[in-house]
């Protein structure tokens, strides 16, 4: 396709490539479709998903690509970060030192405010006190001996969940202040979001770049950190119900899949 593979001078420009780039392709290519994630397809009643709802919100996303160039140029500065950073990928000796890291396929130089955060092997937002950096008590509750085993292993799989998000955080904020000081930006955390939904292939969801969008509308001003200006898009009161609620059975299913994937072992 005729589009626009960089090398980039900002994060802008990337934010506008990526978006041009997958409008360029639904349009050439995009036909009405089953979701590829066949737990969504009976959330769509089993028919096909048009593309056309998907190619509007690309053209919405465009429409805001230039109100997300960040203020702080530092966070333009580019990085080389692994693009897959979980336990798999990361090799260690038997004196439990790391000794390499594998599977860099698709790593790319791009700016530090883009790729920052934490991977999400050990990250655990959704959690109050870990989005807090509360550091964990390892204590059991008093009860945890008159607990049935599933609610043991629960109460245990919540701590190590805190526990790896916070060390992660405290060794960052200890060996790489730069990027400490990046992951908890809640601006950047909308754009990232925002350009990960939009840089998406189209494969039949057309609602996850949406309900992005709209979360990026509800918080703009957190985005651009300037009174008075408002978002160059809206979407009506009805469509944004049904976004959020379609987006919620989504996401509903993706949990559902990745709990019979720990089942599974796969």
């Amino acid at each position: 396709m005729d589009i626009d593979r960089g090398p980039w001078s900002s994060s802008v420009d990337i934010f506008r490539a990526v978006g041009e780039r997958e409008l360029t392709w639904a349009k050439a290519y995009a036909k009405p479709r089953l979701p590829y994630e066949r737990l969504y397809r009976e959330i769509y009643k089993f028919k096909r998903v048009s593309p056309d709802t998907h190619v509007t919100d690309l053209v919405n996303y465009l429409e805001m690509v230039s109100s997300l160039r960040y203020c702080n140029p530092s966070l333009d500065r580019p990085v080389m970060r692994h693009p897959d950073l979980q336990p798999n990928n990361i090799l260690v000796s038997d004196t439990n030192e790391i000794t390499g890291l594998i599977d860099w396929q698709h790593c790319a130089i791009l700016p530090l405010g883009i790729v920052a955060g934490i991977p999400a092997h050990f990250q655990n937002y959704g959690d109050p006190e870990s989005e807090m950096l509360k550091q964990p008590q390892l204590d059991l509750p008093s009860d945890y001996n008159s607990m049935t085993p599933s609610e043991q292993n629960s109460v245990k799989e919540i701590n190590r969940r805190r526990v790896i998000h916070f060390l992660y955080a405290a060794l960052t904020k200890r060996l790489n202040q730069d990027h400490y000081n990046v992951i908890f930006d809640q601006s950047l955390i909308l754009r990232q979001r925002l350009l990960q939904s939009a840089g998406r292939p189209w494969e039949g969801d057309s609602v996850s770049l949406r309900a992005e969008l709209i979360r990026s509308i509800l918080n703009w001003l957190a985005i651009v950190q300037i009174n008075k200006v408002a978002p160059p898009v809206d979407y009506p009161e009805d469509v944004v119900q049904e976004t959020v609620d379609l987006n919620a059975q989504q996401r509903e299913a993706d949990v559902a899949m990745e709990q019979m994937r720990h089942a599974l072992g796969v």
